[in-house]
């Protein structure tokens, strides 16, 4: 059972086709998916802008004066 979960999972859609969003759209939901309790300010995400380059992988192609 578990050997065939991990191919249920291995062949299952990216989230940008699952759901027909951009591929840094799927990196912002899997970065917030992946967060534990612990990272989480209250009931808050941390802040996105803080962590885009850093743990997100999302270059954004503005500066930060207008994120």
């Amino acid at each position: 059972m578990t050997l065939q979960g991990l191919r249920d999972l291995r062949d299952q859609h990216t989230l940008e086709v699952r759901y027909g969003i951009s591929r840094d759209a799927a990196k912002l939901i899997e970065w917030i998916g992946g967060l534990r309790d612990k990272d989480y300010l209250g009931k808050w995400t941390p802040t996105v802008e803080d962590e885009l380059e850093k743990k997100i992988g999302i270059k954004c192609p503005w500066d930060s004066a207008n994120l």
